[in-house]
């Protein structure tokens, strides 16, 4: 789930959408307090993607949210940009 946060935070990010947006799989009083731990993490994350071996991350993704059943709830949302 920490991947889903990480993964939502950005995701709105990058929409032009804040950071405080509702998520539409976690209650609001965990999120509040995860968005001020995950941010100084995002920067570190993006640095290191360019060392990460090119793949299919959206099959990665599938295969890795198929393990969660929330995330499996909301899984059409999140492959959506990949398609």
């Amino acid at each position: 789930k920490n991947c889903l946060r990480i993964y939502w935070s950005m995701y709105q990010s990058l929409q032009g959408n804040d950071l405080l947006e509702d998520s539409p799989y976690e209650p609001v009083n965990s999120r509040l307090s995860d968005i001020f731990r995950v941010v100084p993490f995002i920067s570190d994350v993006f640095q290191q993607v360019e060392h990460i071996p090119k793949g299919n991350n959206c099959l990665d993704a599938a295969k890795a949210c198929n393990l969660d059943d929330t995330c499996k709830k909301y899984r059409s949302a999140y492959i959506t940009p990949c398609t």
